[in-house]
C-alpha cells in the first residue's frame, strides 16, 4: 500500500528529489536520536551551492547510519544520469576539485552522489563511478580519511522503503495518494490565499491526562502533548467541542514556529475518517507493525471503537504512535489511552481569526460575531462569512445572525431553515437506511411533512457550509452553539407529541434526540418531555426494568431535570432490595452510580445524592471490605476535584452524620469520607465532570490559603471528637485513621500545633502508639 517503485520515482521534479533526500536523512537522524537541525539544505536547485545539496553534520563524531554513513555526509543530489564523466566535472570543475571535499575529509566524512536516472544493478556498474570519485578526492588523503558512495535510484527506493511517512509525502508530490491519507499539510479548511498559521492568543484551554486537570495555554499545551505522544506509550485522545481547533492545534506539533522540539514531520501520516480513506486504518496499522516500522498515525473524526481498536496495537508496538480526533467527550476511555482536552475558553482567538480573514468587517462585527459564537471559531467563521460588509451587527440579534447562516442569495430560505432546525433535533442522523429498514432521513423529513430528498439536500449544504460533520453516512449539525439553538427552535414551532411520535418506534433516533435534549436544561419543552418520562408510569420511570438503550436514555436526559431523575432512582431503591439490586441484579448499577455522582454536583441536592449512594456502597458488600461505590461516594468529600459545589460546612455535616451513625457499616464510611477530606496533595478525579450543557466546574475549591486551612482545622477537629468517642470501634478506627495521615497534615505549618494538641490529648487518654509511630517516620527534612 505504500510501495513506490523506482520507475515512478524517475518522475520527481529536480527541487522534490532533492527535498526528498533531505526529509529521509531528517527521518534516519530522527530515529537515532540525533536533532533534525544536523540536516542543512535550503535554496533552488540551480543555485550555487559550493558542491553539496544536502549536508548532515552530527555533533557526536561517534555516529555511524546507514544510509547516512558517517557524522559528516554531503550529498549531492542530480536528477540526470551521473557517468564517469560528468562525475569528475560536477567534483572538478575547471579541473579544479572543489573545497568542499578537504573540509569533508577533515572531518572524516562521507560524499555521496544521488542520481535518480542511473540504476546501477550491479558492482560492475557501481564500481566505474566509485573508483572515479575516489580519483577525484585523492588530493585530499593528507587531510583525512573521505568516504565516497553512489546512490541510483534503486538505493534512493530501498532507503525509501524505511520512512513510511516520507513514502506518503512522495506519493502525494507525485499524484498517487493513497485515498484519503495525507502527510503533513492544511489538513484544516484554510482556503487558498489565505495563511495557515496557528493563531498563539488567549481563548483556548488545553488539558493534559493527570490528577490536577492544570489548564494551559496553546504553546504550553502544545508541548505536553508532544511530550505524551514520544513518552506516554499509549494512544493519544484529542476530545473537545466541533470548532475549537483540535485538528489545528493537532497540526501544529509537528510545526517548528510553534513551541519546543516538533514532532517528527517525516513520520505523520493523516487521515479523516470521515471520508472513509482506503485502505483502512487497521491496515496501515497491521502494515506499519508487521514491517516494524515508525509512524506517527493521525485519524480525524475517528469513533470510540475505531479508536479503541487501534490503541490496542499503538501499546504493543513502541514504534507507532497513534494520536486520535473527536468531537463527542462523552464516550468511554480505554485504559491505553491518554486523554487531552481541548475547550474554547474566551473569545480571543475567533477574534482574531475574524479579523485576519474579513479585515473589511472591522472590529466592532469582528468582536460581535466572536461573542456571538462563544469563541467558537468554526462558527465565527460561518456568521462572518453570512454578512455584508456593510451590516453594523450591533443592531442584529443573535437569532437574527444565526438565521443569516440559512440566506440564499441574499434573501432568507426558509425551506433550507426549517429543515436545519428538524436535523439539530438529534445529535446525529444517518443519509442512509440501516440494515433494518430504518430511514432516519425519512423521519426527520416526515415531521415537516416533506420529501427525503429535500432533506438530503440540506444536509449536502450544511455539510459544504462547515455547519456539520460527516463521518461515513452518518452527519451530525454543529457546533454546538448552532446546533442548539436550531433545535431549541424546531422544540418551539413543532408539537412535542408529534416529535416523541416519529422517535419513539426508532430506538437509536430516540437516545440521540435524548442527547440533544441534554443541552437544552433551560428550555421549557424539553423540561416538560424529560419530566413526563420519569414521572410514574412514564419511559423511564421503573430504573431496573430499563434496557441498555433506555439507560442510556436517561443518561442523555438527566442533565435537563437532575432532581427528578434523583427521585426516579430514589423510588427504585427504596423497593424491597431495591439497593441491593442496583449493586448486584443490575448490570446498569455503575452507570447509575455515576449518575448520581454528577448530580451531587448541585449543592441542594448533595445530601440527598449522598445518602443514595451510601445505600448503594453499603449494599455492595455486605460485611465485607469496602468496593468501588465506597471509593466514589468518599471522592465526593475532597478538597479539590470532587465534583460538587456542596460547601464546607454541608459537608462537614454530611461526614458527622456518618461518623456518629448507629450503624457499623455507615461509622466506616464516614471514616472514609473523613480519609478523603484530609487529603492534601495528588489529587485526581475518578470521573468526567460534563453535564449536558449546564455549567460546570470541578467542584468546591479555597478561594484563599486561609479558607484551606480552615477546611483542614474543621476535619481535624471532627476526626478529634471520633477518636474520643464512646465507641470502642469509631475511636479505634479514627485514631489509625488520624496516625496515618498525620504525616501529610504536618506539612501544613498552620495545623501543627492543633495536631501537637490532638496528640497529647489522645495519648492522655491512652497510649497513641500508632501516633508515635507516625511521628518516628517524618522526615523533618522534607519540611
Amino acid at each position: 500500500m505504500f510501495d513506490i517503485s523506482r520507475d515512478q520515482l524517475r518522475q520527481l521534479k529536480a527541487d522534490t528529489l532533492r527535498e526528498l533526500v533531505a526529509r529521509l536523512c531528517e527521518a534516519e537522524l530522527r530515529q537515532a536520536g540525533i536533532p533534525v537541525s544536523a540536516v542543512n539544505w535550503g535554496g533552488a536547485q540551480e543555485t550555487r551551492d559550493g558542491g553539496l545539496d544536502v549536508d548532515c553534520v552530527v555533533k557526536d563524531e561517534r555516529f555511524s547510519g546507514d544510509f547516512v554513513p558517517r557524522a559528516r555526509t554531503g550529498f549531492q543530489v542530480k536528477k540526470p544520469s551521473m557517468p564517469p564523466s560528468k562525475i569528475a566535472n560536477e567534483m572538478s570543475p575547471k579541473g579544479q576539485l572543489r573545497e568542499i571535499f578537504y573540509e569533508l575529509a577533515k572531518d572524516g566524512g562521507c560524499y555521496i552522489i544521488v542520481s535518480l536516472e542511473d540504476d546501477p544493478s550491479s558492482d560492475e556498474t557501481i564500481r566505474p563511478r566509485q573508483e572515479r570519485m575516489q580519483t577525484q578526492v585523492e588530493p585530499t588523503r593528507s587531510h583525512g580519511n573521505l568516504r565516497t558512495e553512489f546512490y541510483g535510484r534503486g538505493r534512493l527506493a530501498q532507503w525509501l522503503d524505511q520512512h513510511p511517512g516520507v513514502r506518503l509525502w512522495v506519493r502525494d508530490r507525485l499524484g498517487i495518494p493513497l485515498t484519503g491519507w495525507r502527510p503533513l499539510g492544511r489538513w484544516t479548511t484554510t482556503p487558498l490565499g489565505h495563511d495557515d498559521d496557528l493563531i498563539c492568543a488567549p481563548g483556548i484551554g488545553i488539558f493534559l491526562p493527570g490528577g490536577e486537570q492544570v489548564k494551559l495555554d496553546l504553546v504550553q499545551g502544545i508541548d505536553g502533548i508532544r511530550d505524551l505522544v514520544r513518552t506516554s506509550g499509549k494512544a493519544v485522545r484529542i476530545v473537545g467541542l466541533s470548532g475549537v481547533g483540535k485538528t489545528r492545534i493537532v497540526q501544529a506539533l509537528f510545526e517548528e514556529s510553534v513551541g519546543n522540539n516538533p514532532l517528527d514531520k517525516n513520520l505523520v501520516m493523516y487521515a479523516d475518517l470521515a471520508e472513509e480513506p482506503n485502505p483502512r486504518a487497521r491496515e496501515v496499522f497491521e502494515r506499519l507493525k508487521a514491517e516494524d516500522r515508525e509512524a506517527i498515525v493521525i485519524l480525524d473524526n475517528c469513533p470510540p471503537d475505531a479508536h479503541n481498536r487501534l490503541a490496542g496495537l499503538v501499546s504493543s508496538s513502541p514504534k507507532l504512535h497513534l494520536i486520535t480526533i473527536e468531537y463527542d467527550i462523552r464516550e468511554d476511555r480505554p485504559e491505553v489511552t491518554s486523554v487531552v482536552r481541548i475547550d474554547a475558553d474566551g473569545t480571543g482567538i475567533a477574534e482574531k481569526l475574524v479579523a485576519h480573514r474579513y479585515p473589511s468587517l472591522g472590529q466592532v462585527n469582528v468582536g460581535r460575531i466572536a461573542e456571538i459564537s462563544g469563541g467558537n471559531a468554526r462558527l465565527a467563521l460561518a456568521l462572518a462569512d453570512s454578512v455584508s460588509e456593510k451590516d453594523s451587527l450591533s443592531s442584529f440579534s443573535n437569532a437574527e445572525l444565526f438565521d443569516r447562516l440559512f440566506h440564499k442569495r441574499g434573501a432568507p430560505d426558509t425551506n433550507f431553515l426549517k429543515a436545519a432546525q428538524v436535523l439539530s433535533l438529534v445529535y446525529s442522523y444517518s443519509i442512509e437506511p440501516d440494515g433494518d429498514g430504518v430511514d432516519e432521513l425519512a423521519v426527520l423529513a416526515g415531521l415537516l411533512q416533506h420529501d427525503r430528498l429535500s432533506f438530503y439536500t440540506a444536509t449536502q449544504r450544511l455539510v459544504e457550509g462547515q455547519l456539520a460533520q460527516k463521518r461515513g453516512r452518518w452527519r451530525a449539525v454543529l457546533p454546538h452553539a448552532l446546533s442548539n439553538y436550531l433545535a431549541s427552535t424546531a422544540l418551539w414551532n413543532l408539537p412535542a407529541q408529534d416529535i416523541l411520535d416519529a422517535f419513539q418506534a426508532h430506538t437509536r433516533l430516540l437516545k440521540s434526540f435524548g442527547k440533544r435534549l441534554g443541552f437544552l436544561h433551560d428550555h421549557e419543552v424539553a423540561q416538560k418531555v424529560v419530566e413526563s418520562w420519569v414521572s410514574p408510569g412514564g419511559l423511564l420511570h421503573d430504573i431496573n426494568r430499563l434496557s441498555e438503550d433506555d439507560i442510556q436514555l436517561l443518561v442523555n436526559v438527566a442533565p435537563v431535570a437532575p432532581d427528578s431523575v434523583l427521585k426516579a432512582i430514589k423510588v427504585t431503591a427504596t423497593l424491597p432490595e431495591g439497593d441491593q439490586q442496583f449493586v448486584t441484579g443490575n448490570r446498569w448499577g455503575s452507570t447509575i452510580i455515576d449518575l448520581v455522582l454528577h448530580i451531587a454536583y448541585d449543592a441542594t441536592l448533595f445530601e440527598g445524592c449522598v445518602e443514595l449512594l451510601a445505600k448503594f456502597a453499603l449494599a455492595e458488600n455486605e460485611g465485607g471490605k469496602a468496593g468501588q461505590y465506597w471509593d466514589r461516594i468518599c471522592s465526593l468529600f475532597t478538597l479539590y476535584l470532587s465534583g460538587s459545589e456542596a460547601n464546607p460546612d454541608t459537608r462537614e455535616a454530611v461526614v458527622q452524620r456518618f461518623l456518629f451513625s448507629d450503624n457499623g457499616r455507615e461509622r466506616q464510611l464516614g471514616l472514609g469520607m473523613l480519609k478523603s477530606a484530609f487529603q492534601s496533595r495528588h489529587w485526581s478525579s475518578l470521573g468526567t465532570f460534563e453535564f449536558g450543557a449546564r455549567r460546570r466546574s470541578y467542584g468546591y475549591e479555597p478561594a484563599t490559603h486561609a479558607e484551606q486551612i480552615r477546611w483542614y482545622r474543621r476535619f481535624v477537629t471532627l476526626g478529634h471528637h471520633a477518636a474520643t468517642s464512646d465507641d470502642e470501634e469509631l475511636s479505634t478506627g479514627a485514631r489509625v485513621l488520624l496516625a496515618r495521615e498525620l504525616g501529610n497534615l504536618w506539612r501544613i505549618q498552620e495545623l501543627r500545633e492543633a495536631l501537637a494538641d490532638l496528640a497529647k490529648d489522645l495519648n492522655d487518654r491512652q497510649p497513641w502508639l500508632e501516633g508515635w509511630r507516625a511521628v518516628r517516620s517524618i522526615k523533618y527534612h522534607d519540611y
